[in-house]
């Protein structure tokens, strides 16, 4: 299936037996779902006048798209009633029968369970028809109401369920409804009932899986079509990757040295994810480390190196978010914007999101709001960046592909089959969205311990800070070192700096990313990001996390309830605070 999946909504009215309601049924149903529309989840097609060949000519151009056929209007158990004649049950339930991905069909009209049969046979998974003649103001309730339910992430027998105790709770006893597992239906015993929808599977027990079926809550996005004609057809491991290194040096020029060996020759081209990985900032750096090494995990295209390839991708991203988040909270605390309750709960990590946290929509989100202060980023070359997520360019297209990827990931949606592909696809993508920030190969990132006061006799005091640099190949070489200046930084603090020669012009991204170990005088740094909320205590997460653990180690994880770091609660609280 390529594309987006389609809700199709069908009305239908009639002059000499006008329907008030309806338009208002079309309307409501369109709102409780435009959300997942507008974030690109899905498409909803709506039709407030159709004809036969209206249907025909969308089922058609919506091939094996539909999800779900809605219709509202009048109609009875052998036809609808469409705008320009009726439609014939037998042969509409042949055209829904044949659409592969439809999931519910609801006939929102009068009494048409006779229809229900008819598509069962046909090969349609999920029915809603009504049993008698219903009321306009009901059945515009229950239609809303069940598209209400389906928007907040309940399945089909959770949102159907949950439409009907709205009717009960509203018009009192909700006879006739409930849930049948056959093809063959009997007379409904209460002619008079006032509320007579029902829902219908096969009773085959496959079959009822369908009432299991959620809205999509993710965009399945294929391989933008200007990457393919550069992906090979034989798929090598760290392939693309070495391609970042060309991109890295447009922006530091002494990476085209190291590009060459003693001699002054080309190094061979596997030396390259070396310089790579030490050019880039440790939370980069440490993922592709991950990445290229040589363990067997990584190296054939099997589902560990696919989750890998995201990772590094959610790492880079959340980095750089964090990054604007600091630059964000700084200018707060000056005074020179105000953050609202929308901007607060976007940034808010709850347990049950913060694996799937898009972080390159709250990249979005900050870019507006520094915009709109007028705030030039820190990092200037961050809106070479902006740019590219507003243009929607090749980073933009890398991103969507690869939250797709981390989507499906997570959905477990992915054959074993197509695996081999997908890992070439999506290294390149990778690739892609780690050119468009390669100008962080300009920059360095420090871990300050402790910083103390050096006043020798008759000399100026100076700052004595034990640093650790935080861009290195192995960690064994991020140790701590001592650098005496004359103006001070922040201690205990993780600073991204322009110059390590003099470094008064820095950043500090603390609370988002900490040394752990700063905390704790241990030498060798431990770098973690800001992880999530839960019982009440904030958890960061070490940048040396493998994503192929089942679950974080209590070594990768850190919380913020000891006295020590009781200043991250702190900091946390004052930035998420008018």
């Amino acid at each position: 299936m390529k594309g987006k999946p389609v809700i199709f909504l069908a009305f239908a009215n009639d002059q000499d037996a006008h329907l008030d309601l309806l338009n208002e049924e079309a309307r409501d149903i369109y709102k409780a779902l435009e959300k997942r529309h507008d974030a690109g989840y899905l498409e909803i097609y709506r039709d407030q006048s159709v004809g036969i060949d209206d249907i025909f000519h969308n089922f058609n151009r919506f091939r094996d798209r539909v999800h779900i056929f809605h219709y509202g209007g009048h109609a009875n158990g052998t036809q609808l009633r469409l705008e320009d004649q009726a439609a014939n049950a037998t042969g509409l339930a042949q055209l829904l029968g044949s659409q592969s991905q439809l999931q519910l069909v609801v006939l929102n009209g009068c009494s048409t369970r006779k229809q229900v049969a008819l598509l069962l046979k046909a090969g349609v998974k999920a029915v809603i028809a009504t049993s008698v003649p219903v009321q306009d103001t009901m059945a515009k309730d229950f239609a809303v109401q069940l598209y209400q339910a389906l928007n907040s992430g309940a399945n089909i027998q959770e949102s159907f369920n949950q439409a009907k105790a709205h009717l009960e709770t509203k018009y009192g006893d909700n006879k006739g409804i409930a849930i049948f597992r056959s093809l063959i239906f009997e007379e409904e015993s209460d002619p008079d009932a006032a509320m007579p929808w029902g829902l219908y599977v096969d009773e085959k027990d496959e079959a009822t899986q369908v009432l299991n079926w959620k809205l999509p809550d993710h965009k399945k996005v294929s391989l933008p079509a200007s990457f393919g004609a550069s992906i090979g057809q034989s798929y090598k491991v760290n392939q693309y990757i070495v391609g970042v290194l060309e991109a890295m040096a447009q922006y530091n020029k002494k990476l085209y040295g190291e590009m060459e060996d003693e001699f002054g020759d080309p190094r061979d081209p596997r030396e390259y994810p070396e310089v790579i990985i030490k050019n880039f900032p440790w939370p980069i750096g440490s993922q592709l480390r991950i990445l290229v090494a040589n363990a067997d995990m990584m190296n054939k295209p099997r589902l560990p190196r696919l989750k890998q390839l995201v990772y590094t991708y959610v790492i880079t991203s959340q980095f750089i978010c964090y990054i604007l988040l600091a630059q964000l909270w700084d200018a707060k605390v000056a005074g020179k914007l105000h953050l609202d309750e929308e901007f607060k709960q976007a940034f808010s990590l709850l347990p049950e999101t913060s694996n799937a946290f898009d972080f390159v929509k709250l990249i979005n989100k900050v870019r507006k709001l520094l915009q709109a202060a007028k705030l030039p980023p820190f990092i200037e070359e961050f809106s070479v960046l902006f740019d590219s997520l507003e243009q929607q360019d090749d980073t933009y297209e890398a991103y969507e592909f690869l939250e797709s990827v981390r989507n499906r990931i997570n959905h477990e949606e992915i054959a074993s089959e197509e695996m081999e592909q997908l890992c070439n696809e999506t290294e390149f993508c990778l690739t892609a969205f780690l050119k468009g920030v390669s100008f962080m190969a300009k920059y360095r990132l420090v871990t300050i311990k402790d910083i103390n006061i050096f006043k020798p006799k008759h000399r100026e005091a100076l700052f004595r800070m034990n640093i650790g640099i935080l861009n290195a190949f192995d960690k064994e070489f991020l140790r701590s070192r001592e650098k005496d200046q004359h103006i001070y930084t922040d201690s205990h603090s993780v600073l991204v700096v322009k110059s390590l020669r003099e470094m008064g012009d820095f950043l500090n991204l603390s609370p988002f990313i900490i040394d752990k170990n700063a905390f704790s005088g241990k030498p060798i740094p431990n770098i973690c990001l800001y992880y999530r909320q839960e019982a009440g205590q904030h958890e960061y997460l070490s940048v040396n996390y493998n994503i192929n653990k089942e679950h974080p180690d209590p070594s990768d994880l850190f919380l913020t309830e000891s006295e020590p770091t009781e200043i991250l609660n702190e900091q946390l609280q004052l930035f998420t605070t008018p």
